[in-house]
């Protein structure tokens, strides 16, 4: 699992760069959605979700698929902070939306791509006897309100 970790920096958009030499991952050497989105990804106006970082993520572990032996089970995943009232704020419904559209449109994609909330994440771990206080920890200082 290749996970991206995000804490405040969606909030300021960013435009995707990609320099010339990505131009070799290309279909066949990537998947064509993977693909559309790096190219539609160049040049565009800034964003919440930065594409680019993923794609780059995508081409690293597409290269790794293409170099093992045998298939191994790849999983891109996004894990992001946002405050509890999230709701609230539209810098992070907007991020939530790009998110979703991105997921959308890799859905098919032999690397899964999954997105999760470190809220989600720590929720997940208090149900682990082993994580618990640590994820009662973590709750209790990042589990704020802006």
């Amino acid at each position: 699992m290749a996970v991206e970790s995000k804490f405040l920096e969606y909030f300021e958009p960013k435009r995707p760069e990609f320099s010339d030499a990505y131009k070799c991952m290309a279909p066949p050497v990537s998947e064509p959605y993977w693909w559309t989105v790096c190219v539609e990804s160049w040049g565009s106006s800034p964003r919440h979700l930065d594409r680019a970082q993923l794609v780059k993520h995508y081409f690293g572990l597409r290269r790794l698929q293409e170099a093992a032996t045998r298939t191994p089970n790849l999983t891109l995943l996004y894990l992001f902070w946002e405050p509890a009232n999230w709701g609230e704020i539209e810098e992070c419904r907007e991020h939530r939306r790009e998110v979703k559209e991105f997921a959308e449109k890799i859905a098919t994609s032999s690397i899964p791509f999954r997105s999760m909330t470190y809220a989600q994440l720590w929720q997940e771990w208090t149900e682990s006897p082993d994580l618990a206080e640590h994820a009662s920890n973590l709750k209790a200082r990042y589990e704020v309100c802006i």
